[in-house]
């Protein structure tokens, strides 16, 4: 069985080897600037998500260990370079330095009173030019599945990245202006919930 490192704000779904396999695209290949970004395959025609499939909170989440080919090695959380539309995580190191599994987890609230609804919101990020302020805002798309189909909210979560103890933290309102170096203590999610 695979030895996890989990930070707090996620919790394994039961369900072994249900997520699809590591993809990659080379970005700016052939240049200093060139970088891997990693993707989940896509589904076959007709497959379906069993890892959402198992449960409707569940969902696919990247991991990494070193390829030392010690069974011992735990897995890490491959958290995305920044946060933003897409999430987009990068490869680290030299290719066959690491290696990437995807693992089937839901996500864990500091507050209860939060349900995750299956819709999907995009998280913005508008960057104010000539001060340090970046400022968070929600998407659910043209169709408004959150509001309509889900009847929930597109709010803002984040997540200290380095500190393992931490949950997913609701963003205030009042609170979406936040300092650009706060994107590498943090990532941000926007997330489709109920408020009970």
């Amino acid at each position: 069985m695979a030895k996890i490192e989990l930070p707090s704000g996620f919790e394994l779904c039961k369900c072994d080897d249900c997520c699809p396999e590591v993809d990659s695209y080379v970005q700016e290949a052939g240049t200093q600037h060139s970088k891997e970004r990693l993707f989940p395959k896509q589904l076959k025609p007709g497959e379906k998500d069993k890892c959402k499939q198992n449960d409707f909170d569940c969902y696919c989440e990247l991991f990494y260990q070193k390829s030392s080919g010690d069974d011992g090695d735990k897995w890490h959380w491959a958290y995305p370079d920044k946060s933003g539309k897409g999430g987009e995580v990068y490869r680290k190191g030299k290719k066959g330095e690491y290696d990437y599994k995807y693992f089937c987890v839901k996500l864990v609230f500091q507050d209860k009173r939060f349900l995750l609804k299956k819709c999907s919101c995009n998280i913005i990020i508008d960057e104010h030019f000539g001060d340090a302020l970046d400022t968070l805002k929600c998407d659910e798309g043209t169709e408004n599945k959150c509001s309509t189909m889900c009847e929930g909210n597109c709010e803002v979560f984040r997540l200290n990245k380095d500190n393992r103890a931490s949950k997913w933290e609701f963003v205030e309102a009042s609170k979406r202006d936040v300092p650009r170096p706060s994107h590498v203590d943090y990532i941000y999610r926007c997330l489709c919930v109920k408020d009970y």
